[in-house]
Protein backbone atom coordinates (compact mmCIF):
# COMPACT_ATOMS: atom_id res chain seq x y z
CA UNK A 1 0.00 0.00 0.00
CA UNK A 2 1.50 3.42 -0.95
CA UNK A 3 1.35 5.98 1.26
CA UNK A 4 3.58 8.51 -0.29
CA UNK A 5 3.17 10.97 -3.18
CA UNK A 6 4.88 10.36 -6.32
CA UNK A 7 6.87 13.36 -7.73
CA UNK A 8 6.42 14.66 -11.35
CA UNK A 9 9.15 15.19 -13.34
CA UNK A 10 7.42 18.93 -14.19
CA UNK A 11 10.99 20.42 -15.38
CA UNK A 12 11.03 18.03 -18.34
CA UNK A 13 7.59 18.23 -19.76
CA UNK A 14 6.73 19.32 -23.03
CA UNK A 15 4.53 22.47 -23.25
CA UNK A 16 2.25 20.08 -24.49
CA UNK A 17 2.56 17.22 -22.47
CA UNK A 18 2.58 19.69 -18.82
CA UNK A 19 -0.69 21.36 -20.43
CA UNK A 20 -2.02 17.66 -20.78
CA UNK A 21 -0.83 16.24 -17.03
CA UNK A 22 -1.75 19.80 -14.74
CA UNK A 23 -5.75 19.70 -17.29
CA UNK A 24 -5.68 15.96 -15.61
CA UNK A 25 -3.83 16.60 -12.56
CA UNK A 26 -6.50 19.62 -12.09
CA UNK A 27 -9.75 17.32 -11.84
CA UNK A 28 -7.92 15.00 -10.03
CA UNK A 29 -7.46 17.09 -7.25
CA UNK A 30 -10.71 18.93 -7.74
CA UNK A 31 -12.44 15.22 -7.12
CA UNK A 32 -11.14 15.74 -3.46
CA UNK A 33 -11.89 19.31 -2.55
CA UNK A 34 -14.61 18.88 -0.14
CA UNK A 35 -13.14 16.24 1.80
CA UNK A 36 -9.46 16.59 1.28
CA UNK A 37 -7.83 19.58 -0.20
CA UNK A 38 -9.29 22.95 1.02
CA UNK A 39 -11.25 25.04 -1.90
CA UNK A 40 -8.88 27.64 -1.69
CA UNK A 41 -6.06 25.45 -2.61
CA UNK A 42 -8.41 23.99 -5.71
CA UNK A 43 -9.41 27.78 -6.86
CA UNK A 44 -5.10 29.03 -7.16
CA UNK A 45 -4.75 25.96 -8.62
CA UNK A 46 -7.45 26.80 -11.76
CA UNK A 47 -6.11 30.26 -11.56
CA UNK A 48 -2.78 29.41 -12.50
CA UNK A 49 -3.82 26.78 -14.74
CA UNK A 50 -6.52 29.27 -16.70
CA UNK A 51 -3.54 31.11 -17.17
CA UNK A 52 -1.23 28.61 -18.43
CA UNK A 53 -3.98 27.10 -20.73
CA UNK A 54 -4.61 30.81 -22.44
CA UNK A 55 -0.49 31.24 -23.15
CA UNK A 56 -1.17 27.02 -24.32
CA UNK A 57 -3.47 28.15 -26.90
CA UNK A 58 -1.62 31.12 -28.09
CA UNK A 59 1.27 29.72 -28.67
CA UNK A 60 -0.05 26.54 -30.77
CA UNK A 61 -0.52 29.77 -33.63
CA UNK A 62 3.04 29.83 -33.78
CA UNK A 63 4.96 27.14 -35.99
CA UNK A 64 8.61 27.73 -34.12
CA UNK A 65 6.77 27.59 -30.36
CA UNK A 66 6.31 24.01 -29.84
CA UNK A 67 10.24 23.37 -30.87
CA UNK A 68 11.63 26.09 -29.18
CA UNK A 69 9.89 24.67 -25.86
CA UNK A 70 11.50 21.31 -27.14
CA UNK A 71 15.25 22.65 -27.33
CA UNK A 72 14.67 24.39 -23.79
CA UNK A 73 13.61 20.82 -22.12
CA UNK A 74 16.26 19.21 -23.70
CA UNK A 75 18.62 22.32 -22.78
CA UNK A 76 17.02 21.77 -19.23
CA UNK A 77 18.15 18.00 -19.07
CA UNK A 78 21.42 18.56 -20.25
CA UNK A 79 21.84 21.19 -17.69
CA UNK A 80 20.36 19.49 -14.71
CA UNK A 81 22.57 15.94 -15.78
CA UNK A 82 25.80 18.19 -15.68
CA UNK A 83 25.13 19.92 -12.70
CA UNK A 84 24.27 16.26 -11.07
CA UNK A 85 27.55 14.97 -12.16
CA UNK A 86 29.53 17.91 -10.75
CA UNK A 87 27.18 17.44 -7.07
CA UNK A 88 27.75 13.88 -7.01
CA UNK A 89 31.35 14.11 -7.34
CA UNK A 90 31.82 16.94 -4.33
CA UNK A 91 31.23 13.10 -2.42
CA UNK A 92 34.44 11.80 -4.15
CA UNK A 93 36.50 9.70 -2.32
CA UNK A 94 39.63 11.81 -4.48
CA UNK A 95 40.03 14.83 -3.03
CA UNK A 96 41.26 15.77 -5.93
CA UNK A 97 38.17 15.19 -7.75
CA UNK A 98 36.51 16.60 -4.67
CA UNK A 99 38.46 20.07 -5.32
CA UNK A 100 37.34 20.07 -8.86
CA UNK A 101 33.64 19.26 -8.39
CA UNK A 102 33.79 21.81 -5.34
CA UNK A 103 34.89 24.54 -7.80
CA UNK A 104 32.75 24.37 -10.48
CA UNK A 105 30.18 24.29 -8.42
CA UNK A 106 30.14 26.89 -6.94
CA UNK A 107 30.46 28.57 -10.29
CA UNK A 108 27.26 26.69 -11.01
CA UNK A 109 25.75 28.10 -7.64
CA UNK A 110 26.38 31.64 -8.72
CA UNK A 111 23.61 31.46 -11.15
CA UNK A 112 20.74 30.34 -9.13
CA UNK A 113 18.22 27.87 -10.25
CA UNK A 114 18.96 28.19 -13.84
CA UNK A 115 16.24 25.97 -15.45
CA UNK A 116 13.68 27.89 -13.83
CA UNK A 117 14.58 31.46 -15.15
CA UNK A 118 13.22 33.39 -17.97
CA UNK A 119 13.54 32.45 -21.69
CA UNK A 120 16.46 35.24 -22.09
CA UNK A 121 18.12 35.22 -18.56
CA UNK A 122 18.16 31.24 -18.48
CA UNK A 123 20.15 31.50 -22.23
CA UNK A 124 22.20 34.13 -20.87
CA UNK A 125 23.13 32.17 -17.58
CA UNK A 126 23.79 29.47 -19.68
CA UNK A 127 25.59 31.27 -22.65
CA UNK A 128 28.02 32.38 -19.53
CA UNK A 129 28.70 29.59 -17.83
CA UNK A 130 30.29 28.19 -21.11
CA UNK A 131 32.57 30.70 -21.65
CA UNK A 132 33.96 30.63 -17.80
CA UNK A 133 33.92 26.30 -18.12
CA UNK A 134 35.46 26.83 -21.28
CA UNK A 135 38.39 29.12 -19.96
CA UNK A 136 41.52 28.59 -18.48
CA UNK A 137 40.63 28.65 -15.17
CA UNK A 138 38.35 25.97 -15.00
CA UNK A 139 40.06 23.69 -17.48
CA UNK A 140 41.57 21.35 -15.64
CA UNK A 141 38.19 20.63 -13.56
CA UNK A 142 36.65 20.09 -16.54
CA UNK A 143 38.64 17.34 -17.51
CA UNK A 144 39.06 15.93 -14.38
CA UNK A 145 35.59 15.62 -14.25
CA UNK A 146 35.10 14.32 -18.10
CA UNK A 147 32.47 17.55 -18.87
CA UNK A 148 33.48 18.44 -22.20
CA UNK A 149 30.58 15.97 -24.14
CA UNK A 150 28.46 18.05 -21.85
CA UNK A 151 29.52 21.33 -22.09
CA UNK A 152 29.67 20.97 -25.89
CA UNK A 153 25.70 19.57 -25.65
CA UNK A 154 24.80 22.31 -23.98
CA UNK A 155 26.45 24.79 -26.37
CA UNK A 156 24.32 23.16 -28.93
CA UNK A 157 21.54 23.49 -27.69
CA UNK A 158 21.66 26.94 -26.69
CA UNK A 159 22.60 28.28 -29.77
CA UNK A 160 19.47 26.65 -31.31
CA UNK A 161 17.56 27.81 -28.73
CA UNK A 162 18.57 31.68 -29.55
CA UNK A 163 18.20 31.14 -33.63
CA UNK A 164 14.40 29.26 -32.63
CA UNK A 165 13.65 32.51 -30.46
CA UNK A 166 14.57 35.08 -33.16
CA UNK A 167 12.68 33.47 -35.61
CA UNK A 168 9.43 33.49 -33.46
CA UNK A 169 10.12 37.05 -33.05
CA UNK A 170 6.45 37.54 -34.89
CA UNK A 171 3.67 40.49 -33.87
CA UNK A 172 0.76 39.46 -32.27
CA UNK A 173 -1.70 41.76 -30.59
CA UNK A 174 -3.24 39.12 -28.13
CA UNK A 175 -0.01 38.13 -27.03
CA UNK A 176 -0.29 37.32 -23.40
CA UNK A 177 1.97 39.38 -20.49
CA UNK A 178 3.37 36.40 -19.26
CA UNK A 179 5.84 33.90 -20.57
CA UNK A 180 4.83 30.65 -20.84
CA UNK A 181 8.17 29.62 -18.77
CA UNK A 182 6.39 31.68 -15.84
CA UNK A 183 2.95 30.72 -16.26
CA UNK A 184 3.94 26.91 -16.25
CA UNK A 185 6.13 27.68 -13.24
CA UNK A 186 2.76 29.41 -11.59
CA UNK A 187 1.09 26.11 -11.98
CA UNK A 188 3.72 23.83 -10.74
CA UNK A 189 3.98 25.38 -7.46
CA UNK A 190 0.18 25.44 -6.90
CA UNK A 191 0.16 21.85 -7.72
CA UNK A 192 2.83 21.90 -5.27
CA UNK A 193 1.07 23.32 -2.37
CA UNK A 194 -1.83 20.89 -2.54
CA UNK A 195 0.82 18.07 -2.16
CA UNK A 196 2.64 19.43 0.39
CA UNK A 197 -0.30 19.88 2.45
CA UNK A 198 -1.58 16.45 1.43
CA UNK A 199 1.72 14.85 2.55
CA UNK A 200 2.12 16.94 5.76
CA UNK A 201 -1.39 15.89 6.83
CA UNK A 202 -0.44 12.22 5.89
CA UNK A 203 2.92 12.67 8.31
CA UNK A 204 0.17 14.12 11.21
CA UNK A 205 -3.10 12.11 10.89
CA UNK A 206 -1.89 8.78 9.07
CA UNK A 207 -2.37 7.73 5.26
CA UNK A 208 -5.39 6.20 5.78
CA UNK A 209 -8.20 8.48 4.62
CA UNK A 210 -5.61 9.69 1.68
CA UNK A 211 -4.79 6.25 0.12
CA UNK A 212 -7.52 6.84 -2.75
CA UNK A 213 -5.87 10.11 -3.34
CA UNK A 214 -2.44 8.85 -3.85
CA UNK A 215 -3.35 5.70 -6.14
CA UNK A 216 -4.71 7.85 -8.22
CA UNK A 217 -2.69 10.85 -8.29
CA UNK A 218 0.20 8.54 -8.75
CA UNK A 219 -0.79 6.69 -11.57
CA UNK A 220 -1.42 9.91 -13.21
CA UNK A 221 2.08 11.22 -12.32
CA UNK A 222 3.53 7.36 -13.55
CA UNK A 223 2.07 7.89 -17.11
CA UNK A 224 3.17 11.22 -17.54
CA UNK A 225 6.80 10.83 -16.69
CA UNK A 226 6.68 7.65 -18.50
CA UNK A 227 5.56 10.10 -21.22
CA UNK A 228 8.79 12.71 -20.50
CA UNK A 229 11.12 8.75 -21.11
CA UNK A 230 8.86 7.85 -24.48
CA UNK A 231 9.59 11.69 -26.12
CA UNK A 232 13.66 12.34 -25.31
CA UNK A 233 15.22 8.78 -25.02
CA UNK A 234 17.91 8.21 -22.99
CA UNK A 235 18.53 11.97 -22.43
CA UNK A 236 16.00 11.48 -20.24
CA UNK A 237 15.41 8.21 -18.84
CA UNK A 238 17.51 7.37 -15.92
CA UNK A 239 18.33 3.53 -15.22
CA UNK A 240 18.52 2.56 -11.76
CA UNK A 241 21.57 1.25 -10.80
CA UNK A 242 20.55 -0.64 -7.67
CA UNK A 243 20.33 -4.18 -9.80
CA UNK A 244 23.96 -3.90 -10.78
CA UNK A 245 25.78 -7.24 -10.22
CA UNK A 246 28.96 -5.77 -8.27
CA UNK A 247 32.56 -8.18 -8.57
CA UNK A 248 33.93 -8.83 -5.53
CA UNK A 249 36.30 -7.12 -4.09
CA UNK A 250 39.66 -8.84 -2.93
CA UNK A 251 40.32 -8.73 1.18
CA UNK A 252 42.68 -5.57 1.30
CA UNK A 253 45.86 -5.06 3.66
CA UNK A 254 45.54 -2.88 6.56
CA UNK A 255 47.89 -0.20 6.33
CA UNK A 256 46.28 2.47 9.30
CA UNK A 257 44.76 5.00 6.77
CA UNK A 258 41.42 4.86 4.84
CA UNK A 259 41.18 2.00 1.92
CA UNK A 260 39.24 3.11 -1.35
CA UNK A 261 38.64 0.49 -3.66
CA UNK A 262 36.54 1.07 -6.68
CA UNK A 263 33.95 -1.76 -7.58
CA UNK A 264 33.49 -3.03 -10.63
CA UNK A 265 29.86 -3.16 -12.09
CA UNK A 266 27.75 -4.88 -14.49
CA UNK A 267 24.31 -4.31 -15.57
CA UNK A 268 21.48 -5.55 -17.98
CA UNK A 269 19.52 -2.88 -19.66
CA UNK A 270 16.12 -3.49 -21.61
CA UNK A 271 16.28 -0.99 -24.93
CA UNK A 272 13.60 0.16 -26.26
CA UNK A 273 12.99 -2.92 -28.59
CA UNK A 274 12.67 -5.12 -25.95
CA UNK A 275 16.26 -6.72 -26.14
CA UNK A 276 18.57 -7.06 -23.04
CA UNK A 277 22.03 -5.52 -23.20
CA UNK A 278 24.78 -5.97 -20.61
CA UNK A 279 26.83 -2.53 -19.82
CA UNK A 280 29.46 -1.63 -17.49
CA UNK A 281 28.93 1.61 -15.23
CA UNK A 282 31.79 3.84 -15.11
CA UNK A 283 33.12 5.38 -11.93
CA UNK A 284 32.61 9.29 -11.87
CA UNK A 285 30.70 9.35 -15.11
CA UNK A 286 27.85 6.67 -14.00
CA UNK A 287 28.39 6.66 -10.17
CA UNK A 288 30.37 7.82 -7.36
CA UNK A 289 31.12 5.92 -4.09
CA UNK A 290 31.73 6.41 -0.48
CA UNK A 291 33.40 4.42 2.30
CA UNK A 292 32.56 3.22 6.05
CA UNK A 293 34.71 1.34 8.09
CA UNK A 294 37.46 1.46 5.65
CA UNK A 295 40.02 1.84 8.43
CA UNK A 296 40.54 -0.48 10.90
CA UNK A 297 40.54 -4.28 10.61
CA UNK A 298 36.99 -5.84 10.28
CA UNK A 299 33.97 -5.25 7.48
CA UNK A 300 34.25 -2.13 5.38
CA UNK A 301 31.30 -1.18 3.28
CA UNK A 302 31.38 0.42 -0.11
CA UNK A 303 28.27 2.68 -1.14
CA UNK A 304 27.31 3.42 -4.60
CA UNK A 305 25.43 6.27 -5.76
CA UNK A 306 23.95 6.24 -9.53
CA UNK A 307 24.43 9.74 -11.34
CA UNK A 308 24.29 11.40 -14.84
CA UNK A 309 21.84 8.57 -16.68
CA UNK A 310 21.64 6.69 -13.57
CA UNK A 311 20.12 6.53 -10.16
CA UNK A 312 19.88 4.72 -7.07
CA UNK A 313 21.87 3.12 -4.98
CA UNK A 314 23.42 0.10 -3.97
CA UNK A 315 26.24 -1.54 -2.05
CA UNK A 316 28.94 -3.77 -1.15
CA UNK A 317 31.58 -4.91 1.28
CA UNK A 318 35.32 -5.80 1.15
CA UNK A 319 37.52 -7.20 4.48
CA UNK A 320 40.43 -5.48 5.81
CA UNK A 321 42.83 -7.86 7.26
Amino acid sequence: METKLRKPEVSHYTVADHFEFHEVSYETCAKYSQSLIAQAMIEAYYRAFEQESIIYKWMKKSEYTEEKAKVDQKRNSVYIGMKEIVVGNTRNFDSEVVKAAEHILRRLDNYGDVPHLGYDAQTAATESIIQHLNSPAYQEAVTLLNLEPWIHELTVLNKAFKTLVFETQIEHTEKPGISSKDARRQTDLALRAITDNITSRINLEGPAQFIPFIKNFNTMVDHYNTVVHEHYGRLHVRTDITPAEIADIPHQKHTGRPIHVIPDLTLVVTEKDGTKKTVYPEFSVDFTVTYEHNVDRGTAHVIISGIGKYVGTTDTVFQIV
